[in-house]
């Protein structure tokens, strides 16, 4: 199935689960500061961000319409950098991150961070676990169903001294020490989730698997090492971990076993680790997908980026899937520059919150210069949010088997659809017509699936064009030249 369509087979997902997408809000906001890692939304109907700014954790506290309830900053002295954040049963949050430290040989380096705040953001409690400073990171955090907290992380004893090491942390809710374990056999714990027997599954690297895939280790309750497995064999990155209402996994990420470009990845596994099924979301690019989510219905969202590359960058990417990750829609989500999306979640009316970082300053304004901003955005059921009714028709979908943008165009349009056959050997030609089916433009031998569309010496005007795939007709659309 084509991840370009959008809304396609929306009349499989489950009959008893409707939505109201007219009684949704939806908006798009934009905050001063590098980077957000993480959203979460909050018992008040709000949202709670965690990312960057300077030097220091940076935490935005929004209202159900993205607007600044507070601000909070953590550190400052040397880099210090927020990874995952959620509330917490009292109302306040835990996050984790890395707590900066001094170094001349190394940009990033520290001690792995997890601090305990009231529902304002003030601290009321912060634990540093490290070695020697040389880059200890507290990747992933979660409040047990016991009120304690997971931790996971690596920790580096030093570049002449060994490799790194994962470990798995315990804190009561007071954030004293319960238990602390590494696993010298594992690189590294990044996400991690407590599971039904009071244990915890967590992504990992693991030495003795081979070098490539999705590995998966189980601790028990004191964190003694139960197994670890190689859950999906290939070269792929894992970026998320979440549960499924049936009590297996899902892993997302980014896998790279796809000739000159990447793709994204879902893997569902049982609770041993073993693979139930996956699936690839691929456009003709560099594809990742950066977080994923379980939704009401059984399916799954997912949130990323994918590469368009006559754009020179990426856009936000958001895919919904059923219970068995076929796509139900898709939607991209245009900008002058570059927009990750880095973290989503389903809402409590059934829309999407999403956030990540965007290079414009701000939306539907001009810009004096280029810099990284925090964006959050909140869309309805079916993934519509304001970002697209603002861009021009930056990003225009002309039926369920292409792209072409902008449209109208003054000096360039990028055409992108979904390539079939062989996507190396295979050309394709597209045609354009003016309104006399006279020919106006051809571009042959094109491939991968896009093509940079130039004006030259067309008169402006409508024209209708083709997409020739073995002397075959793909697909027609119309196109307006200013």
């Amino acid at each position: 199935m084509s991840i370009l369509s959008i809304l396609v087979f929306i009349g499989t997902m489950f009959p008893l689960f409707v939505v109201d997408t007219y009684a949704q809000v939806t908006f798009v906001k934009t905050y001063k500061g590098s980077k957000a890692n993480a959203v979460h939304q909050t018992s008040d109907e709000g949202y709670i961000i965690i990312g960057e700014k300077s030097a220091y954790i940076y935490l935005i506290k929004t209202n159900l319409s993205g607007n600044v309830s507070w601000t909070r900053f953590i550190g400052g002295s040397y880099p210090n950098t927020g990874f995952f954040i959620e509330e917490t049963s009292d109302g306040g949050y835990i996050l984790s991150g890395v707590k900066g430290e001094r170094d001349l040989a190394f940009e990033l380096i520290g001690d792995a961070y997890i601090i305990k705040t009231d529902k304002k953001g003030a601290i009321v409690w912060e634990k540093s676990f490290g070695t020697n400073g040389f880059g200890d990171y507290g990747y992933e955090v979660r409040e047990t169903p016991q009120g304690n907290f997971i931790l996971a992380g690596v920790l580096n004893t030093g570049l002449n001294i060994g490799e790194p090491v994962a470990f798995l942390t315990l804190c009561n809710a007071h954030g004293d020490s319960i238990w602390m374990k590494q696993y010298h056999n594992l690189a590294s714990a990044y996400n991690v989730l407590p599971t039904n027997d009071n244990g915890f599954i967590f992504t990992t690297f693991d030495y003795d698997l081979p070098s490539e895939g999705i590995h998966l280790a189980k601790s028990d309750s004191t964190g003694k090492l139960i197994w670890s497995n190689n859950a999906f064999s290939g070269s792929v990155r894992a970026n998320a971990l979440s549960i499924t209402l049936d009590s297996n996994y899902v892993v997302a990420g980014q896998i790279f076993d796809k000739g000159s470009h990447s793709a994204g990845i879902l893997v569902k596994v049982d609770p041993h680790g073993n693979e139930i099924w996956h699936k690839i979301y691929d456009r003709p690019e560099i594809d990742a997908i950066n977080d994923v989510y379980p939704c009401r219905d059984g399916g799954f969202v997912l949130a990323g980026a994918t590469e368009i590359r006559q754009k020179a960058g990426f856009f936000n990417w958001l895919i919904k899937t059923d219970f068995k990750g076929d796509t139900l829609w898709t939607k991209i989500y245009p900008n002058e520059y570059d927009n990750i999306a880095t973290s989503v979640e389903q809402t409590n009316d059934g829309g999407y919150i999403v956030t990540g970082e965007t290079s414009s300053t701000s939306f539907g304004q001009s810009y004096s210069s280029t810099r990284n901003e925090i964006f959050l955005m909140k869309t309805d059921s079916l993934g519509n949010a304001p970002w697209e009714d603002k861009k021009l028709d930056n990003l225009t979908q002309i039926n369920d088997q292409h792209w072409l943008y902008p449209n109208p165009f003054k000096d360039e349009a990028v055409l992108v659809y979904q390539p079939i056959g062989d996507l190396y050997r295979d050309r394709d030609t597209f045609i354009m017509y003016d309104l006399q089916g006279r020919e106006a433009k051809r571009i042959e031998n094109i491939w991968k699936g896009q093509t940079l569309i130039e004006r030259g010496d067309l008169s402006p005007g409508l024209y209708v064009y083709q997409l020739i795939h073995k002397e075959q007709v793909r697909f027609t659309g119309k196109v307006v030249v200013e």
